[in-house]
């Protein structure tokens, strides 16, 4: 898409209503806030209403609606909390990726608060849903990277891998003031 230049002497700007108007509220948070404050911020309206992982917002919510459509096909909400029987989870090197990810979030919420980053939240979330989404593929082609198998039943271990990944996906856009929509 065309990006938008302002310049306050030439009087080319946008307000922050006009802006809200065009993209909707949740996109033009979470694009401010994905920006450091001393970057300059380049928006590209096109990119922000692309359903695709150009766009950060799209890709974050997706995610959370992905994780979302797994737990109504088992029929459970994805809100409540999990009842698992089985504790010896069993997870691979591409789900430990993820998990190390996870176990870096109290971290980024602590650095974005105390040097006054609040970027480091979006991008995190875009990062850990660029992950899902890499795995989430990866089932296509390899029956034991799908949540869910052929019996329509999930795994104890898979479920609090998917559950962990939406608690932070829910908790982030909760931080940043962005809906996590459950259908998309």
């Amino acid at each position: 898409g065309k990006l938008f230049k302002m310049s306050k002497r030439k009087g080319d700007y946008i307000t922050v209503e006009d802006l809200i108007n065009e993209v909707g509220k949740d996109a033009a948070r979470f694009i401010m806030l994905s920006r450091s404050s001393d970057v300059e911020l380049d928006f590209d309206f096109a990119k922000v209403k692309e359903k695709s992982k150009d766009n950060p917002l799209y890709y974050v919510q997706y995610c959370y609606a992905r994780i979302s459509s797994v737990f109504r096909l088992i029929g459970k909400n994805i809100n409540n909390e999990i009842e698992i029987s089985n504790y010896n989870f069993n997870y691979s090197s591409d789900e430990i990726k993820i998990l190390r990810k996870i176990s870096a979030w109290p971290k980024c919420i602590e650095v974005a608060s105390s040097k006054l980053e609040p970027h480091r939240i979006p991008v995190y979330l875009y990062e850990l849903s660029s992950d899902f989404h890499s795995y989430w593929n990866m089932g296509k082609d390899n029956e034991d990277k799908r949540f869910i198998n052929k019996d329509r039943k999930i795994s104890d271990d898979k479920l609090v891998f998917l559950k962990a990944i939406s608690n932070v996906i829910k908790s982030g856009m909760d931080i940043v003031g962005v809906k996590s929509p459950e259908k998309m």
